[in-house]
């Protein structure tokens, strides 16, 4: 079991980084990829969808049951960095990376590298949260957690000492940054992501994903949105990106 001094790598793209910048400093490096059924994906019209978390981002781009069920979801994937992170990167990974924040990743003193303030409140803040900041004001990076937030998903984790899994909704999975300078997750130590899964009401539903950057490619979203109907109502589930802390609902009733 994972401990406080150990942390799981598989694609590595955002740890290996952190690490190169001395941001965390692990003693000792956990290789996940090849846990049994990780990378396991069933999808079906009638049972929704289940997905190990060690699957590639690529392979759930492409995934053609996925593509057809939760297009919203595959289309979120599909938009993550380039093609190289995408072969490699995997959805556990993914969705538990650290703020990319410049004051935070070019080693400023923040409130996450243990300052007590965050210096984009009075400095530079262009591509920062404009909601829900507190201490911290950087926004989730990850664009499948939008898609995720608003299919309803749940993030499926394992806890030492439980013998069960807990189920834990893609909403509830992000606390606010203001929270906790060390994670932005409901993760602690040794705890690990097993599956996400998603429910059968929204597959082959209307729904889609839309990302704004600054560049063409290769780049964090300025704002994303996905926008999700269920079967058999009009009410959509909202969900924007790249504006707070962590993935944002949106009351369609509030829309003008």
């Amino acid at each position: 079991m994972l401990g406080p001094d150990a942390l799981p790598v598989a694609g590595g793209t955002d740890l290996v980084p952190l690490m190169q910048e001395r941001l965390v400093q692990p003693r000792l490096l956990v290789d996940v990829r090849r846990v049994t059924g990780g990378a396991d994906v069933v999808a079906t019209s009638q049972k929704g969808a289940s997905i190990g978390a060690m699957t590639t981002l690529a392979e759930l781009a492409f995934h053609p049951a996925l593509k057809r069920l939760y297009p919203a979801f595959s289309r979120a994937c599909s938009q993550v960095g380039t093609a190289q992170i995408r072969n490699v990167a995997t959805l556990g990974g993914n969705l538990c990376q650290r703020p990319r924040c410049w004051y935070y990743r070019s080693g400023v003193r923040c409130w996450k590298s243990g300052g007590d303030s965050c210096p984009a409140r009075e400095g530079m803040n262009e591509y920062l949260a404009i909601l829900d900041g507190g201490r911290c004001w950087a926004p989730h990076p990850s664009d499948p957690a939008v898609a995720l937030a608003a299919l309803d998903a749940q993030i499926v984790v394992r806890r030492r000492k439980e013998e069960d899994p807990v189920a834990l909704r893609a909403e509830d999975f992000y606390a606010n940054s203001a929270t906790r300078p060390d994670r932005e997750v409901a993760l602690e130590v040794g705890d690990i992501i097993e599956k996400v899964v998603l429910p059968p009401r929204f597959a082959g539903g209307r729904q889609t994903y839309l990302k704004v950057t600054q560049r063409q490619a290769w780049d964090f979203a300025l704002v994303s949105v996905a926008v999700v109907w269920p079967k058999r109502t009009r009410r959509p589930s909202i969900v924007l990106g790249g504006v707070a802390p962590k993935p944002w609902r949106i009351d369609p009733d509030a829309l003008p």
